[in-house]
């Protein structure tokens, strides 16, 4: 049955996702969260001014493709970020509590959700990919348009829903019947160009390359390598045309030297100026390196303490949530709160995988998918975070999150597969009801209803 409406049900799923994404998206008419960093930078690159960031360029230089098509003085509203200015050998950042109005920000946000919309679309790919089962590919993207808390990172003016898309379109790419290594390590460089996050995508190749047969072992290995390099060739592609393509390598040697006045970077412009026609491409070669320092060194320093900042063993029982827009006195709330029931199936189906491990139960003895979404997804992409010093948030564990969906959605699927048709569909309309009463129950964390606090 689910094979012969497969194109219903997942369509289905889709427009839900859509009207999910597009409603009220308007709200709130100014920057929320990291918002006004993102825009400010997308308006930025549209305006020739150089900024310091911590990410990739190509996010930005995504959100910036609209404002082209557009008059100068409309985007004046996107700069939200003030001044930043050297104070003590710190940057001081200064937001201005500004309305959008007129400005283009929806259109930012609309980009944003056609990319969570498309995440859906990519995810139900992979895990029919992965698990060859359609029931398990379409219960996971349907978890997938019903949760709150990427529901919420792929409305607003933030980077997850790029970095998400290009990682799982890297898996699909190289894990499908023919694999195409170098279009995925592409993709899966260009996820790394927004976010380096996209690190954890590695974790299912990695298996594959530990768990393949040994004739088949050397050819993996290369197909894998391929997708190592290509992806590194490609990130660095992007920092060094993405950080010098709209904004001159001067304007950003005069920036970084007004915000740390060192004598090194007047050094680099007077070695420059006695390079004659190499003057512009070492510049650009010197910011596009200056910059993937600034990437590096934001994953591997400590960060400044941040009040919504959650260590990653907190993540699976969402223990501190991300706000985003907290307005006691109008009793307005936008938060990254997950589905309470996905979060739960994810949390109870990691440690149910390791307890079927643990007892050598027989559902493993010729199904492997379980292994595939438990270490080389979730457990790479969750745990790799316990090597990383930098302050972390609780979206950094939504490639986890996603992969756990995948998890939970094939024992969901294993547990019903020797029951009768009738015990299926009443299993799983009291798995999706309870979905729906989930989202709902977070629904004004998502959208920014009033709500009493």
């Amino acid at each position: 049955m689910i094979s012969k409406y497969r194109s219903f049900f997942l369509l289905i799923i889709i427009l839900i996702s859509l009207g999910l994404h597009l409603f009220n998206l308007s709200f709130p008419n100014k920057a929320v969260g990291d918002e006004a960093y993102f825009s400010t930078f997308s308006a930025d690159y549209r305006l020739g001014k150089p900024h310091l960031d911590v990410h990739p360029p190509l996010g930005k230089l995504l959100f910036s493709l609209p404002l082209f098509f557009m008059p100068k003085e409309k985007i004046q509203n996107l700069l939200v970020i003030d001044e930043v200015k050297k104070n003590e050998d710190k940057m001081e950042i200064k937001i201005k509590n500004l309305n959008y109005d007129s400005s283009p920000y929806f259109l930012l946000r609309l980009l944003s959700a056609f990319f969570g919309v498309l995440l859906v679309f990519l995810v139900y790919l992979f895990i029919k990919i992965l698990t060859q089962k359609e029931s398990v590919a379409l219960l996971s993207a349907f978890f997938v348009a019903l949760d709150n808390a990427l529901l919420v990172q792929t409305r607003l003016i933030l980077l997850d829903g790029f970095y998400l898309v290009f990682g799982f379109l890297a898996l699909i790419l190289f894990f499908k019947k023919k694999p195409l290594p170098i279009i995925a390590g592409l993709f899966w460089g260009l996820a790394l160009g927004v976010k380096l996050t996209a690190a954890v995508f590695l974790g299912p190749i990695i298996l594959k390359v530990l768990l393949t047969k040994n004739e088949e072992k050397e050819e993996v290995r290369q197909k894998a390598a391929t997708f190592f390099v290509i992806g590194i060739i490609t990130i660095l592609l992007i920092e060094i045309f993405g950080n010098n393509l709209f904004i001159s390598p001067e304007k950003q040697i005069s920036f970084y030297q007004s915000l740390k006045p060192y004598s090194f970077f007047s050094q680099i412009q007077s070695l420059a100026n006695h390079l004659g026609s190499l003057k512009n491409i070492f510049l650009a070669l010197f910011v596009s390196f200056y910059q993937i320092l600034i990437s590096f060194g934001g994953y591997t320093g400590t960060g400044d303490v941040h009040p919504q900042q959650s260590p990653w063993y907190g993540w699976p029982l969402m223990i501190k949530p991300m706000f985003y827009l907290l307005e006691k006195n109008e009793h307005l709330q936008i938060a990254s709160v997950g589905n309470p029931v996905i979060w739960t199936l994810i949390f109870l189906s990691v440690v149910g995988g390791f307890f079927l491990i643990f007892k050598k139960n027989k559902w493993l003895e010729n199904d492997w998918q379980m292994f595939w979404l438990l270490f080389g997804s979730y457990g790479f992409s969750f745990l790799i975070f316990t090597f990383i010093s930098r302050t972390t948030f609780i979206y950094h564990y939504l490639p986890a999150l996603i992969f756990g969906i995948g998890l939970a959605s094939w024992f969901i699927v294993k547990f019903l597969q020797n029951e009768t048709k009738k015990q299926k569909i009443i299993f799983i309309t009291l798995i999706i009801a309870l979905t729906i009463l989930g989202f709902l129950t977070f629904a004004p964390f998502t959208f920014g209803f009033a709500f009493k606090i």
